[in-house]
Order: structure tokens, then C-alpha cells, then sequence
């Protein structure tokens, strides 16, 4: 369901120009008294081909390559690295402390909670990290039923891209999720060789 925010049509609009893309997702999760942070590294072809690489924090040098479906081909950092196994994506291995998977991770994906799950939503203007950006902020109809009862998710848009650059998640007003997109690169012409 597209929803009418002009930051959610903005989106949609740009992300149709777009058919690869480069850039690193910067995470910080929290819950009760566990604290993740991790820096990945993601490319992606469209229609459905992502590979990303755990470059900061536990895990580092992990890596997994996704081609749609339930499955995705991973090996882990270090000396293991040499092993490549085929597992799940919610595979607990694969999966960030608070069970965000690789495909999650992905533009689309990212926005798609704030356009597919019910709830209201609001559009503001502000500067996020020094940039202008377009605010959307949904407010779930069912906490219960969302991420870790997510009660107020936060997402920042560019203006000069239309693309998310900050994601926030929070129950009531503790932070649950803070994810900022970087190094962004558009159509950087990756081939299924790159993958």
C-alpha cells in the first residue's frame, strides 16, 4: 500500500531510477541492558541480488550474499572465513542482536515498514546530520504486533536524493533502533559477477 506522504512518494519515484546501489548501514540496537553496534557494507541489484559485509563491531569480516527467498550463502570473519555455508535468512547467525536480517537492510525494505504497516503517519520538515530532510513518523494502530512493540518509528529522507538517510525506532521513548545510511552510491554499474 503506497501511501500519499510526499516523502513516501518521492521514494517510491527514485528508488524506480535506481538499479543498483552501493552504501554503509550503521546500526545501534538496543534491549533492556544490550547495546549492538555494527557497521555493514551493502550492494544490491535489482530485481533481488545483495550481498553485505559486517565491516565494525562483533562479527566483523562476516559476510553473506542474498538472492530473494528464505536462504542466503554467508561465511564468518576471521579464520572461518574460507567456510561458506548455506542458511536461513532469520538464521540466528545471520541476524542482528534484535533478528534484523540482510534483506532488511535493503532501501526498500527500510521503507516498506512505513508504508505497509497500519498505523498513522506524519510528514515534517528538519536537518538530520547536517542535511535537509523530509520526516515521516508512523505511529503503529498495533505495537504489540510490531518490531519489539515498536511504538514510534522515525524515518528521514533526503531532500537532494528522495532516499532514507536516518531510521529511528522507539517504545514510548526509550530507542530501540537508530540506523543511519552513509557513502551512498547510485547506479554504480555492478554486474552478478560483483556478487
Amino acid at each position: 500500500m503506497l501511501h500519499t506522504l510526499a516523502a513516501l512518494l518521492a521514494f517510491a519515484h527514485a528508488y524506480a531510477g535506481i538499479s543498483s546501489c552501493t552504501y554503509s548501514l550503521h546500526t545501534h540496537e538496543v534491549t533492556g541492558s544490550r547495546m549492538q553496534d555494527r557497521v555493514y557494507s551493502y550492494a544490491f541489484l535489482k530485481p533481488a541480488l545483495a550481498k553485505t559485509t559486517i565491516v565494525a563491531g562483533d562479527h566483523r569480516g562476516s559476510a553473506a550474499i542474498w538472492n530473494g527467498g528464505d536462504t542466503l550463502k554467508a561465511h564468518e570473519g576471521g579464520l572461518f572465513s574460507i567456510v561458506h555455508v548455506t542458511m536461513g535468512v532469520r538464521d540466528a547467525r545471520a541476524t542482528s542482536m534484535l533478528g534484523y536480517t540482510l534483506p532488511d537492510g535493503l532501501l526498500q525494505n527500510i521503507v516498506a515498514r512505513f508504508t505497509d504497516v497500519p498505523g498513522t503517519r506524519t510528514q515534517t520538515a528538519a536537518v538530520v546530520d547536517g542535511r535537509l530532510a523530509d520526516i515521516v513518523t508512523l505511529h503503529p494502530s498495533n505495537p504489540a504486533a510490531q518490531d519489539h512493540g515498536a511504538t514510534r518509528d522515525v524515518i528521514a529522507f533526503s531532500h537532494a536524493t528522495a532516499l532514507p538517510i536516518r531510521i529511528t525506532l522507539y517504545v514510548r521513548n526509550t530507542l530501540l533502533v537508530d540506523e543511519s545510511i552513509a557513502d551512498l552510491k547510485l547506479n554504480p554499474n555492478l554486474t552478478v559477477a560483483d556478487f
